[in-house]
């Protein structure tokens, strides 16, 4: 049976495939695979092939509680895309008001370092679905883990990245609550390296409006535990995009060290640590010296009281660039790193390689 099918499967389709795997003996493997692909199809799951809108579905590259998110193709224009589905057997209201919210609050943002949304709509079988750009790269957290802490100029490269998109999203008083190693990709974009897109907007926070992806469920705390700011964990506490800038610092803390700012097997426990405790330096961390200006800075972004922080995006990327290793991180080191390290991470399709692109187009970012 072809590995795509198996990976869909789950408990739920279970004991259906018992008694598929039963007919195989007597029908032959084709059928099972036409049995399992109804299985799932009953069930609201999407299948390799199927067809989602205007877009072909042809492999499955991720999954969350409510769905999948597969790489597809535009049928006419002939574009990859990512489209993200919503699986029919958890389509219930409540998640639905959330898919709706996370595309349509993600479909105002138009900064370069943010992924673009394409379409979004129902497919024939009432699946919902949405199509943002295809990203060939690698996230954050996968290129610490395999290659290791970042050098300070490439950091701060990225971080000034990661402080555009935010900047825009802020400045229309959308709060991304989830901002984390897993949720920024790398990528090499018209022959810029090291081009940083900021996905998954699923816990958004629409403050002007008072909208927000998780709304109907209460009490329940958005965010990610290794990331989360203290005033996350405060109910009713008011939020702001300072809240945004505390996540950087721990991914900041994560480039440069390989290490969580606070870790631990209990979410709980990690919680008490970022409402209470002071992080350990990232120099005595790391085991080296980190340059002292971002240092500091890091240090500022990771402060208890909001009031402590850099008070926007764009006043960190400011001071980001006023560090003495911004632009220490040249698109020839870039294009190098690229070149020797796409193998090892696994990347599905080669990259498309080129005179690297000027430094303008990366000091604008």
């Amino acid at each position: 049976m072809p590995a795509s099918l198996l990976a869909a499967l789950d408990k739920s389709v279970a004991a259906d495939l018992v008694v598929a795997l039963a007919v195989a003996g007597v029908l032959g493997t084709i059928a099972v695979v036409l049995i399992v692909r109804a299985l799932l199809r009953r069930r609201g799951i999407a299948v390799n092939g199927d067809q989602v809108g205007p877009y072909r579905l042809e492999e499955k590259i991720g999954e969350g509680g409510m769905g999948e998110v597969y790489r597809g193709r535009h049928e006419t224009l002939r574009r990859a895309s990512a489209i993200k589905t919503l699986r029919l057997d958890m389509a219930d209201e409540e998640a639905v008001s959330r898919f709706e919210q996370e595309v349509q609050l993600t479909g105002q943002l138009r900064h370069p370092n943010t992924v673009a949304v394409y379409d979004y709509g129902h497919a024939a079988d009432g699946r919902f679905y949405y199509a943002m750009e295809y990203l060939t790269g690698a996230p954050l957290e996968t290129v610490v883990r395999k290659t290791g802490p970042l050098p300070e100029g490439r950091a701060i490269h990225l971080l000034r990245q990661l402080c555009g998109s935010l900047s825009e999203a802020h400045g229309i008083r959308l709060i991304h609550r989830d901002v984390k190693p897993s949720n920024l990709i790398l990528c090499v974009r018209g022959g810029v390296y090291d081009w940083l897109k900021v996905v998954d907007f699923g816990l958004v926070k629409d403050v002007a409006n008072d909208l927000d992806a998780l709304a109907h469920a209460s009490g329940h705390i958005a965010g990610t535990p290794l990331y989360m700011a203290p005033e996350a964990l405060i109910p009713k506490f008011k939020h702001d995009g300072r809240q945004d800038i505390y996540a950087i610092g721990a991914v900041a803390y994560f480039m440069l060290t390989g290490t969580h700012v606070f870790d631990d097997k209990d979410p709980v426990a990690i919680m008490k640590a970022h409402i209470k405790l002071e992080p350990e330096s990232p120099s005595t961390r790391a085991g080296r010296t980190i340059e002292p200006t971002l240092e500091a800075l890091i240090l500022r972004c990771l402060a208890k009281k909001p009031e402590d922080r850099p008070p926007t995006a764009g006043a960190l990327a400011h001071e980001l660039e006023a560090c003495p290793d911004a632009g220490a991180w040249a698109p020839a080191h870039a294009q190098a790193w690229w070149i020797t390290h796409e193998a090892e991470l696994g990347i599905p399709e080669p990259l498309q390689h080129a005179e690297a692109t000027s430094a303008f187009f990366l000091r604008s970012s």
